[in-house]
């Protein structure tokens, strides 16, 4: 299990972020099914720092999308990883400078996407209250309904 510790080194600028949290309304990000082709390492690297750093949900089609693109970019980063741990860097100086720099290119890349699941305690706050709201609004719509068909 060595190995999943530095990997999640790979979001240490993701996980110190604490004081934001993720809400997406809908599905579960940790139920998307993983596409095709994606290895078991990255499946379980996923499952195991994912879902706990974006914790809520999805909003719609495109968003599973982006995160399956995101699934491609941290599979690559993680390949390339794997390679550049499998050499020395006496070995070969220049390849593993060049896997190093596509590696932490991907991980940037992958972060960018998460990022786009960030909402702002502040932010979360007010979609908590529309929320409420408009189950407020659907209680009165169906008092109503019962009212009348009484």
């Amino acid at each position: 299990m060595n190995k999943s510790v530095t990997l999640k080194k790979a979001l240490g600028t993701f996980r110190h972020d604490r004081d934001k949290e993720i809400y997406i309304p809908g599905q579960y990000i940790d139920r998307i099914k993983i596409p095709k082709g994606i290895r078991k390492d990255t499946k379980l690297f996923w499952k195991i720092t994912v879902p706990p750093i974006l914790s809520l949900k999805l909003i719609q089609q495109q968003d599973i999308v982006i995160l399956h693109q995101a699934f491609h970019i941290l599979d690559d980063a993680l390949r390339i990883r794997e390679m550049k741990n499998n050499m020395q860097i006496t070995e070969d100086p220049q390849t593993y400078i060049m896997l190093s720099r596509q590696e932490s290119k991907l991980i940037e890349k992958f972060e960018q996407i998460l990022r786009r699941f960030y909402v702002t305690p502040k932010e979360r706050f007010r979609i908590f209250s529309y929320l409420q709201e408009l189950q407020q609004k659907q209680k009165e719509k169906d008092t109503i309904d019962e009212l009348i068909l009484s």
